[in-house]
């Protein structure tokens, strides 16, 4: 249930941000609440759930809207067992912390795909780089990704009493 919970969540996510967030004026930036999901699922899931989500949906993110086939599911993972592995023994539970978390993995994955385009890809480097752009980007990520890890959280909970109710009869 967990699992088609977050595949369901994911899904409306990625609708969101291929229509309706395109449409937003370009000085608010790009909303990526894909990203805040991966992340969200990297402070909660196991390995195993959490891996086959992240592979998924960036599958279904590549299908949407991939220029390079591949490299939303290798971001969306790499992502996910990142976060997973760094956090694991951390306990992150204030928002603040949360949006510090999403800001800096935001600025790092960003500056990391344009490094390996620009290195293995696209030799020629047609993707142009902006730190005044992606700092902008980040912190709008961190600030935005409050509301959607309320949401997330609310899913969490939402499937876990589902699950355990369905076991109680």
């Amino acid at each position: 249930m967990l699992v088609l919970s977050f595949l369901l969540v994911g899904i409306v996510s990625i609708v969101l941000q291929t229509t309706i967030f395109q449409f937003l004026p370009e000085w608010i930036g790009k909303i990526d609440p894909l990203f805040i999901l991966i992340l969200f699922l990297g402070l909660r899931l196991d390995y195993l759930p959490g891996t086959v989500i992240s592979v998924i949906l960036g599958l279904i993110m590549d299908i949407f809207s991939g220029i390079f086939m591949g490299l939303y599911p290798l971001l969306y993972l790499f992502l996910f067992l990142i976060i997973k592995t760094v956090t694991q023994k951390l306990i992150i539970e204030e928002h603040r912390y949360k949006m510090v978390l999403v800001g800096i993995s935001f600025l790092l994955s960003g500056s990391g795909v344009w490094i390996i385009i620009n290195t293995f890809i696209d030799p020629e480097g047609i993707f142009p780089w902006s730190w005044k752009a992606v700092c902008i980007q980040a912190l709008l990520t961190g600030a935005i990704s409050f509301p959607f890890f309320s949401v997330y959280h609310k899913v969490w909970t939402f499937s876990l009493t589902k699950k355990k109710s369905r076991f109680r009869r």
